[in-house]
């Protein structure tokens, strides 16, 4: 449901944990939406979720979905997609972590400096025609999400750019950026290995779900899987099942940014 009015008051707490070891079981753990609306909806039918009375997409039995991050920018409905994530996080649906995206409009919502790159200012554009309510609830949002979420008892960690084991269950300023951005120097969108260098390394028990990095097709590394699978670049919005490890992607409506390489 579009912004059409004042999102319901709820009040999100600054920084969830990222502990949630007691939440098990069956979630839908949904890749880079980047706007796209229309293709986070076609998905969220594709898995069975329908709407309940207050317009949150709720699954039919006992699973939750868990949202990697990066709800704006390049795509055409940035407000609409965070209005869907907004709305399933309040009715307890769905749980998000922070992308780096997010992370820039977090910042742009604060008045700070923010160059309006990369998509920002498209979304700066919907933001600053919205009112006063809507984006101090957008905000209340953003700074709410958590750098990762460690769920199913610690079987499955989801964090925007994966994390390496050591730093499962942390929480604090510095790590909800490493989350949001990976490490220094890997902001090179042409070389994924740069980008998430954990995985080479990774042993931990822990099955680690991501996104930040478009790729053809997720496959599992060393119980890692990205699942950004492009869609504001014509690509697909995927989602992985957990427990099953099954994925479900649905097609972009059409290309809306340019990637600049092949996936």
């Amino acid at each position: 449901m579009p912004f059409r009015r004042d999102p319901p008051v709820v009040r999100f707490p600054r920084h969830l944990p990222t502990h949630h070891r007691d939440v098990p079981g069956a979630f839908d753990i949904i890749g880079d939406v980047h706007g796209c609306a229309a293709e986070l909806s076609d998905l969220m039918t594709a898995l069975g979720y329908t709407r309940d009375e207050a317009a949150a997409w709720r699954a039919p039995s006992d699973r939750m979905g868990v949202f990697v991050g990066d709800f704006v920018d390049r795509g055409p409905r940035n407000l609409d997609v965070l209005d869907t994530v907004m709305r399933m996080v309040a009715a307890g649906s769905a749980k998000a972590v922070i992308g780096n995206h997010d992370l820039r409009l977090e910042r742009y919502l604060k008045g700070q400096a923010v160059s309006l790159d990369y998509g920002l200012d498209v979304t700066a554009a919907e933001i600053d025609a919205a009112s006063a309510a809507t984006r101090a609830h957008i905000l209340a949002f953003l700074r709410s999400l958590p750098s990762h979420l460690v769920l199913d008892a610690g079987r499955l960690v989801v964090a925007h750019t994966g994390l390496p084991e050591r730093l499962h269950g942390r929480a604090s300023t510095r790590l909800r950026q490493l989350a949001a951005y990976g490490p220094p120097g890997a902001a090179d969108p042409t070389d994924p290995t740069k980008r998430h260098p954990w995985v080479k390394d990774y042993t931990g028990n822990a099955a680690v779900v991501y996104g930040h990095t478009p790729v053809a097709e997720p496959t599992w590394t060393r119980e890692t899987i990205d699942i950004d699978t492009g869609c504001v670049f014509g690509g697909r919005l995927t989602a992985l099942r957990w427990p099953e490890r099954t994925v479900i992607s649905v097609p972009s409506h059409r290309k809306y940014a340019e990637l600049g390489r092949s996936f």
